[in-house]
């Protein structure tokens, strides 16, 4: 990766860190009209028991496994 990629990785991340708010409400806006039952899952997320977070994601990781051919 080029000094150049780096530092253009770098503002963009700075960009989202001061806009952090605005582009989570943003996004969720947009998730919520591309599949609202994702959208449910990202709204609750931190909010759900370790077990529940655990579960999703290995149900995620067995799709994404299978896809994937693991």
């Amino acid at each position: 990766m080029s000094p150049l990629h780096k530092n253009a990785n770098l503002q963009q991340n700075q960009a989202l860190t001061e806009n952090g708010k605005n582009d989570l409400a943003c996004f969720l806006a947009f998730l919520q009209a591309k599949d609202a039952d994702l959208a449910k899952v990202v709204k609750v997320w931190t909010g759900l028991p370790e077990h529940i977070k655990a579960a999703v994601k290995a149900l995620v990781k067995t799709v994404v496994d299978t896809i994937e051919g693991r």
